[in-house]
């Protein structure tokens, strides 16, 4: 290979990685009340939260302006499906599929499972899906629930769909007797119950794990975002992973 087709592919290498210092706009989409602590905002504003802090830090000093939209979460898959926000930036896993699952950061950010939460004095104990056949579940309106929803389509569980982990945990404290329990990620039914200031030791919280499999959660993002871009934030998470501040903030909010 010549000394000048060398300098060209150096070139061209080079090029590639400073196109990530090139100033673009990135849309981060956060999803209105369910998905704290991953993501908090006060109806549109004063955002915090795991995935949140974590994305202001990778764009923290950067030359990228980094826009915050808020939605419920319908609406932001329709928003994401229509285009409306490029270099949009979310979380997901690969078995969520489209549009969350279909373009993940290298490494995850944080480990997940699912509970089945009762009152600590209720009747019912569960132990395995089977348990739930021919009950009703409390489960958050507009979600999908892989593992479980095969159940619901059998008719071989009945759910309530609450729009709030104010009425999952009311339904709960009153002894609804339509109702056997609620099923929510682990660190979402810790979080709310911490904030809604209810005793956890009313509470149980039995591993659901047999019925929704743990996975790893990632930063989501625009599968349409040019290579350099993504590069970027691959590069700041794995630093913020090295340096403990993801560790830092899963702490902060468990």
């Amino acid at each position: 290979m010549s000394t000048l087709v060398i300098h060209f592919v150096i070139g061209l290498a080079i090029l590639s990685i400073n196109l990530g210092a090139i100033a673009a706009e990135f849309n981060y989409l956060v999803i209105s009340k369910y998905a704290r602590p991953l993501q908090i905002e006060d109806q549109g504003q004063n955002h915090r939260g795991i995935i949140t802090e974590l994305v202001q830090e990778i764009f923290k000093g950067s030359v990228h302006t980094l826009n915050i939209h808020t939605y419920p979460f319908k609406r932001m898959i329709r928003n994401i499906n229509q285009g409306m926000h490029p270099n949009w930036i979310n979380y997901g896993t690969p078995a969520w599929g489209e549009p969350q699952g279909s373009n993940l950061s290298q490494v995850p950010i944080l480990s997940i499972k699912h509970v089945f939460v009762t009152a600590q004095d209720s009747a019912f104990q569960f132990s395995s899906v089977e348990d739930l056949f021919g009950q009703r579940i409390i489960l958050l309106l507009g979600f999908d629930y892989q593992g479980l929803d095969q159940y619901l389509e059998q008719d071989k569980i009945a759910s309530q769909r609450v729009q709030s982990f104010e009425a999952a945990f009311g339904m709960l404290a009153r002894k609804d007797r339509a109702t056997v329990g609620f099923v929510d990620m682990e660190i979402r039914a810790k979080y709310n119950l911490a904030s809604m200031g209810l005793a956890a030791k009313n509470y149980r919280l039995s591993d659901f794990s047999s019925t929704i499999a743990n996975f790893e959660l990632s930063l989501s993002m625009d599968p349409n975002m040019e290579p350099a871009l993504s590069h970027f934030i691959n590069q700041r998470l794995q630093q913020l992973i090295d340096e403990g501040f993801v560790e830092h903030l899963s702490n902060k909010y468990q």
